[in-house]
């Protein structure tokens, strides 16, 4: 059986935390995807892909069978939503849970053509770490506790602490 059916679709940075890929977010690249499922015929199918720079991924050339795809969460992001989009010959099914190591999408093929390229997981980057310092100088008597009209020069500097840039 020649079959054309894929599953695919985008990982993402939710910039406006809509839930929905647009105008404004950005793809993830990196991110570790699999699919798994069983084929009409009984046959398991365990797959990877990597999302590219633009946060795409692509399972090609199914059998119509049941799948299920699977995130590994990003470094450095946390999730805003996981949706599975529209199925052409076949059907969405289970939404996993959001949050921890790996996220799923259940989708059924239920043809050789067709399929699920909408099959989407938005993020959201994590909050940073940012430290700050500060010291003074006294510029009129250096060296010495500051009194009244001496020029003091504070300097503030800040240490992004995490791995967000």
């Amino acid at each position: 059986l020649l079959s054309s059916a894929a599953i695919g679709g985008k990982v993402y940075d939710d910039r406006d935390i809509s839930g929905t890929f647009n105008a404004g977010d950005a793809g993830i690249a990196g991110v570790a995807m699999g699919l798994a499922g069983t084929d009409v015929f009984g046959n398991a199918v365990a797959r990877t892909a990597v999302s590219d720079a633009a946060g795409d991924y692509l399972f090609a050339n199914l059998a119509p069978g049941s799948y299920v795809v699977t995130q590994t969460q990003p470094t450095g992001f946390i999730s805003v939503a996981n949706t599975p989009g529209a199925v052409t010959n076949g059907s969405a099914g289970a939404v996993g849970a959001l949050g921890g190591a790996n996220e799923t999408i259940a989708i059924a093929l239920a043809g050789p053509s067709g399929g699920a390229l909408s099959v989407n997981f938005g993020e959201k980057q994590a909050a940073g770490s940012l430290r700050g310092f500060k010291s003074v100088a006294n510029q009129t008597r250096p060296g010495q506790q500051s009194a009244a009209g001496d020029i003091l020069v504070w300097t503030l500097s800040f240490k992004n602490e995490s791995a967000l840039t």
